[in-house]
């Protein structure tokens, strides 16, 4: 008799297990439902050992026998959607998922092109065309709170703009998709007063970039990736390892990074978030019946 295993909100996950499972000579398959795809076991004697490494999964779900299992086998994703959802309706819905994360990447494109535009025509530099405008606080005695939060939209260049936009995209849609969109905006304000903050009195109001935010999502997803993988949110370990060199290469002041201060900062209380949210959310039927 057929018995439902597991659900988990992500692909990768759910085929790494069943690739397992079949070299354990446990006979499984993927059912996609809305947004989840559940772990269907074909014989129900099989559910005593499929949980035991469904545990094991759990704690280390990119150890080399699960990685190497994925190759090994192919395993096809069984859909329960109706005939007439086709793709472009699907990335519709995931659109409407994820606005706030759109809405703020235009936010940011539309202030870099208007300090581009302000800097030709007053004929300075970017940085020039951002103290003109007025969003940076020049003294610290006429600190203003919203400027915390403009310190967001602000880039230096194209490419420090295009830098955080990608990470913006990769952990800001994860989190909204999964936990929706007032978890982002609860975390967008968090990571922005704490790390401009930290920033501001470590080192000056000299500085500008979503970089603070995105160390703070990173911190976030990576941690609660770890710590609740049945969630549904991850990052590869080679980003980790990327990031991780990339914010210490900067704090060391091998770059001219704007907020070398910022990036730990935020990566800590992205950290520390995720721990909460680990802590104080109740396990599912699914992770207790693991344990």
């Amino acid at each position: 008799m057929a018995l439902e295993l597991l659900k988990i909100t992500k692909s990768e996950p759910a085929h790494l297990l069943v690739s397992y499972f079949a070299t354990q000579n446990i006979s499984a398959s993927i059912v996609k439902r809305d947004d989840a795809f559940v772990i269907i076991l074909e014989n129900e004697g099989d559910q005593e050992k499929a949980s035991a490494i469904v545990k094991e999964f759990l704690h280390a779900p990119y150890a080399e026998k699960f990685q190497q299992a994925a190759w090994q086998s192919d395993v096809s994703v069984e859909s329960s959607s109706k005939p007439f959802d086709f793709v472009n309706i699907r990335e519709a819905i995931q659109f409407k998922k994820q606005w706030f994360m759109v809405l703020l990447s235009l936010c940011c494109i539309a202030v870099f092109a208007y300090l581009k535009f302000d800097a030709i025509n007053n004929q300075t530099d970017i940085t020039g065309a951002i103290i003109n405008v007025g969003f940076m606080p020049l003294r610290f005695e006429h600190f203003e709170w919203w400027r915390l939060f403009a310190h967001n939209f602000m880039h230096g260049n194209f490419m420090h703009l295009t830098f955080n936009l990608i990470w913006w995209w990769i952990f800001g849609g994860q989190i909204e998709r999964t936990f929706g969109t007032s978890s982002l905006i609860i975390l967008f304000i968090f990571a922005s007063v704490v790390a401009n903050l930290a920033q501001l009195l470590l080192q000056g109001p000299y500085f500008i970039g979503l970089s603070g935010v995105v160390y703070c999502l990173f911190g976030f997803v990576w941690w609660l990736g770890w710590l609740r993988p049945s969630w549904g949110v991850s990052i590869p370990r080679g980003f980790v390892i990327f990031l991780l060199i990339w914010m210490i290469l900067g704090f060391l002041g091998l770059f001219n990074m704007q907020t070398p201060f910022a990036h730990p900062i935020g990566l800590f209380s992205g950290c520390f978030l995720a721990l909460m949210f680990h802590v104080g959310a109740p396990k599912t039927k699914d992770e207790e019946s693991s344990d």
